[in-house]
């Protein structure tokens, strides 16, 4: 069974204090002096593989549901699903995992 994604959003804690500011920064990373779009945030896009993991998640409980049903939905079908869902959580759970180690390897440096 995969854990639901809110326990893994408590653990992603201050994440949007990472951002840069607007007004202090002259220009971010993403963004060029000619007027092109920026481009997204690191948290931005680890909000998006968030919810891409939920729907998957969603999605395979749902296929789940609707062959426990006896709705014409191929076993197969849902077991890739549920596999997919799977590897996706775990992959997220390591990042995750990684940016915490990260922080953790930061806040042990001495100044």
């Amino acid at each position: 069974m995969i854990p639901s994604i809110p326990n893994i959003a408590s653990g992603l804690f201050g994440l949007g204090a990472l951002t840069p500011s607007r007004q202090g920064a002259k220009a971010s990373m993403g963004e060029i002096s000619n007027g092109a779009a920026p481009a997204a945030s690191f948290a931005g896009e680890l909000a998006g593989a968030m919810a891409r993991v939920e729907s998957s998640a969603k999605a395979s409980g749902e296929l789940r549901n609707q062959l426990l049903r006896g709705e014409n939905v191929e076993l197969h079908t849902v077991a890739i699903q549920a596999q997919e869902a799977q590897v996706s959580f775990e992959l997220l759970l390591q990042v995750r995992n990684k940016l915490i180690q990260g922080y953790q390897e930061i806040m042990r440096m001495q100044i």
